[in-house]
């Protein structure tokens, strides 16, 4: 996640999934030892939402709800989905949008540099 779109984002924080569920969390200044303290439970590392923001007119990345939505990123929850329709109960429910990510399933290539890479 780049710091340039969290206020208390000081260091870019690597999050790393395995089958939905955090593996690694590296630097992220605070946010990052938060996250790494709470997803010592399981169900807090989870992954909750995943979405690929498709709207050219959403710009502001400081109204999260519109963030989500901009051309060219994602946006990743961990933890409670229950609250959404989901499975998974957690104590916390992170939201966090990535500008220009590259995000790879399953050996496939779906965006590069926040391009939808589409076949």
């Amino acid at each position: 996640m780049d710091p340039g779109w969290y206020k208390d984002l000081n260091d870019t924080l690597t999050v790393t999934f395995e089958n939905g569920e955090v593996v690694t969390i590296e630097s992220g200044g605070r946010i990052g030892e938060y996250l790494r303290m709470k997803c010592k439970k399981p169900q807090n590392g989870r992954i909750a939402e995943l979405g690929i923001g498709t709207n050219e007119n959403a710009k502001r990345p400081d109204v999260i709800l519109e963030a989500e939505k901009i051309l060219g990123t994602i946006h990743v929850a961990i933890g409670d989905s229950k609250s959404i329709g989901g499975e998974n109960e957690a104590e916390i429910h992170m939201d966090f949008v990535i500008n220009k990510p590259n995000v790879t399933i399953d050996d496939k290539t779906l965006m590069a540099e926040g391009k939808l890479k589409l076949e």
